[in-house]
């Protein structure tokens, strides 16, 4: 998903009641949380840890003598020495290596020759298969090398698919089925090597980021490759995130949420567990009501979330919280994470280090959760521990733009359940949990808070405005002090700015009928003519009311109102040709 998408809101009629409204809303912002704006970048952090370690040698290796070798190799394909040599200077210098496989692909010449190197690695490994030898070795850290570069290069542009696309070093491996087959008959010897069943999920793991025409051969092993655990982690992991066609209840049946767990509490295998978990609580309610069902993966979730933060370990902390998101977003069953001694605490330390902002998507996901069941002990707890530390990265001065945005949305969340769009006004039926608190118990000055998201309505982005538009909104209906501090903050006119961005989607819309809707019932309604208790001037004597206008010249076009402000006033000519 682009990092350009717009996450929160969907398109269509803004005025349908609260529930749907803020149903479709998280809907959207969950759809394109899986977007490439952070996922995509941890995804590229994540392979680049499993490159082939090199040697700290300070000798240089050219790439014509790596051709050299390759060449000797080719020529001479029963002559181990030549392959190790070959293996060797590839991993002495990584640059050299890059260069020196980029040059083979890109020229057609060798193509066949390119051909033969995966065929040789492939007898190779043929000749033991299932043990480990210093042949073996070499081909399968030669083929690591392979697969690791196609990872690095670009994928072809569209323009390339009017033509013949270009052949990558993944197209070559892949389409060796002979090679891939042995590859998974590896996974199911069951006294394979460690050593050989590591290199083997780092290569099928690397071509699986590239294609998805390995899916099917692995589904197929799914069962082989859980037994080979941990070592087959980050195969596990990789599968689950590129398999977009098999339901996630399929891939527990073999791999437990108790072994999640185990994987999860090793810090060898947290990163993967944690990729694991975030790829499986997204799929379909079901796998997400399994994961649940465990409370030994629960509490392990929370031991590892307040050993990752204390460690500052983002390469763990940042997938397990999305995965916790995903949890409570996609299932009602979570009340077992939620009531751990430790968890909200360990959320709101993570949100006040101010290093991870999906901890602020945890915020939104939880108070919507319990939006929905309306458990108002559970409110309590997650008003008084969480809108506290939301309040302050929105007052704060040093929290970035983003950070006070989505801190804005998790606030709104919180009110949604309280307040009716619809209507504007609190609900009967709802406590007023949020509401209440933000009455009472602000830990910061009302002036500061009001201030603060008054100062968010110029914002371009309509994801920041629409939010504090609807906390103002809340605030300005049932706190009568906030009016004058939001007055005096320049709210007034920062409204008549909202109305006049209506028409440019269907964001700006919403946010101008509200902002209209503002004006109109708090701003509007207090100023009358008062000139008509004022002393006027007449003919013959002095009188209170308004004075006559003096006749002038009727130029026969009758009366013609102005702007006004708020929702429903005729807008001039010259606006409405301008807005066609």
């Amino acid at each position: 998903m682009s990092d350009q998408s717009r996450r929160r809101f969907p398109v269509g009629d803004p005025r349908k009641s609260a529930e749907q409204y803020h149903q479709d809303m998280f809907q959207r912002r969950q759809t394109h949380t899986v977007s490439l704006r952070k996922e995509r970048k941890e995804e590229r952090l994540w392979r680049r840890r499993r490159q082939p370690p090199h040697s700290t040698s300070d000798r240089v290796v050219t790439v014509d003598e790596l051709l050299q070798q390759y060449n000797l190799f080719l020529d001479n394909p029963h002559e181990i020495e030549k392959l190790k040599e070959l293996q060797t200077s590839m991993a002495i210098d990584s640059a050299s290596t890059h260069q020196f496989l980029q040059q083979l692909i890109d020229n057609p010449d060798l193509e066949t020759r390119n051909r033969l190197l995966i065929a040789s690695l492939r007898k190779i490994l043929e000749e033991n298969s299932g043990t480990m030898d210093d042949k073996g070795k070499a081909s399968f850290k030669v083929l690591m090398e392979v697969t690791f570069f196609s990872l690095n290069v670009p994928k072809p542009s569209a323009d390339d698919y009017y033509g013949m696309p270009a052949l990558r070093w993944s197209d070559i491996v892949q389409e060796d089925e002979l090679l891939i087959n042995l590859l998974v008959d590896w996974l199911r010897v069951p006294s394979a090597n460690e050593e050989s069943v590591g290199y083997v999920c780092i290569i099928v793991g690397n071509l699986l980021h590239d294609s998805a025409r390995l899916i099917p051969f692995l589904t197929s092993a799914w069962g082989a490759i859980v037994k080979q655990l941990p070592f087959s982690s980050y195969l596990c992991a990789t599968l689950i995130r590129e398999d977009s066609t098999h339901l996630g209840a399929s891939f527990l049946y073999d791999l437990t949420p108790e072994k999640i767990a185990t994987l999860l509490r090793e810090s060898s295998t947290a990163e993967e567990a944690s990729f694991i978990l975030e790829g499986l609580s997204r799929r379909e309610e079901e796998a997400v009501q399994i994961l649940c069902g465990s409370l030994e993966l629960m509490y392990a979730i929370v031991a590892v979330l307040e050993e990752s933060m204390t460690s500052s370990n983002t390469q763990v902390l940042g997938p397990l919280l999305r995965a916790t998101r995903n949890i409570f977003k996609q299932s009602q069953h979570a009340k077992g994470l939620l009531l751990h001694p430790s968890f909200l605490p360990i959320i709101s330390s993570i949100m006040e280090q101010g290093t991870e902002l999906d901890s602020l998507e945890v915020a939104t996901a939880l108070l919507t959760w319990n939006g929905t069941l309306g458990n108002d002990e559970i409110g309590t707890l997650l008003v008084q521990t969480l809108l506290p530390v939301l309040v302050r990265i929105i007052t704060s001065s040093s929290a970035s733009f983003p950070w006070k945005r989505d801190a804005a949305w998790a606030v709104c969340c919180s009110l949604h359940h309280d307040w009716s769009i619809e209507h504007h006004a609190v609900s009967p039926q709802a406590k007023g949990i949020s509401v209440t608190w933000l009455s009472n118990q602000l830990s910061v000055p009302q002036s500061d808070f009001v201030r603060s998201l008054t100062d968010l309505l110029t914002s371009p982005d309509m994801e920041a405005v629409i939010p504090a538009l609807q906390i103002l909104d809340v605030l300005l209906r049932t706190i009568q002090a906030t009016q004058q501090i939001f007055e005096s903050a320049g709210g007034v006119d920062r409204l008549d700015m909202i109305c006049e961005r209506g028409g440019e989607g269907s964001l700006s819309d919403f946010a101008s009928l509200l902002a209209a809707d503002l004006l109109d019932d708090l701003f509007e309604a207090d100023i009358e003519e008062d000139s008509i208790i004022l002393p006027c001037r007449g003919e013959n004597e002095f009188a209170f009311g308004v004075m006559e206008p003096q006749k002038a010249f009727d130029f026969g076009v009758g009366n013609q109102p102005g702007p006004g402000r708020g929702r429903g006033l005729t807008i001039p000519a010259w606006m409405q040709q301008s807005k066609r």
